[in-house]
Formats: C-alpha cells, structure tokens, sequence
C-alpha cells in the first residue's frame, strides 16, 4: 500500500536550499566568473567596465575575435595564509573567464585597456562599416 504525504508548498524552500548549496562550496566549485560588466555605446566605440579589485593587470588578458570580447585572468589568493586557517573565504580566487558578444560588429585593430582603482575599462573601436556615414547632397545639373 502506498501513503502519500502532502506538503504545503514553502516558496523559500528553494532559495533556502540553493543559499545553503552554494556556501557549502569550496571556492574552487563556484562560479568564479562573478565578474560584474556594463557594456555601453559612446559615439564611434563600445566600452566594457568590469569590477577587479585585487587583481593586477598583469593577470589579465583580453581578446578580441569577431564580435567576441574575451577578458581572463587570475586573482592569487593572500600570500602566507594556508587554506586551513581559514575560518572564512568569500572572496574568491583563482582563474575566471567571461565573454559577451557585441551587438555590432568591432574592430579587432582598435582594442584598448585601462585599469584603474580595480576597475578595468575596455575600449573597442566599431567596425567602419557600422560608423554612421554623413552622406552629401549635391544641387543637380539640371
């Protein structure tokens, strides 16, 4: 014979169960590609903001193919502190990606990157082919 139990539906079970999964993490298991970005448009280019505090730009690469925009890198964990004298971690550390694709299409040739105060500024120049044109309307021999 089988008994089924019925149970009222808690709609923070979920979100309970989902908080508690992903703090019982090790930082190696989460997503580290927490990596906060804005994308926004300004006249001829695209720009890309991202958050990096305590990364070092040495430790960051950018690519660009296509419409594709790559940025990768390391953020080292704190230097002479093993992993068992942790009593908490949430910052998280070691290698993270993120990509997005531009809504246009870029200019691969005209890429620069700035980081200043932990925040890495991205600028990529727009295909020529996506610049607006002014266009001349000349008086006709007629």
């Amino acid at each position: 014979m089988n008994i089924l139990v019925r149970r009222q539906w808690n709609p923070f079970e979920l979100i309970n169960r989902e908080m508690n999964r992903l703090f019982d993490m090790k930082p190696e298991e989460r997503d580290a590609s927490g990596l906060l970005l804005n994308l926004y448009e300004s006249g001829d280019a695209y720009y890309v903001k991202a958050e990096l505090p305590g990364v070092k730009p040495d430790d960051i690469q950018i690519e660009v193919t296509g419409e594709l925009l790559k940025v990768s890198g390391e953020r080292k964990g704190i230097e002479n502190v093993d992993d068992e004298h942790f009593r908490r971690q949430e910052r998280w550390v070691g290698r993270w990606s993120r990509e997005l694709t531009f809504p246009k299409r870029v200019n691969a040739d005209d890429v620069t990157a700035d980081m200043a105060h932990g925040l890495l500024t991205v600028r990529v120049a727009k295909a020529e082919s996506e610049k607006p044109r002014r266009i001349t309307v000349r008086p006709s021999e007629n």
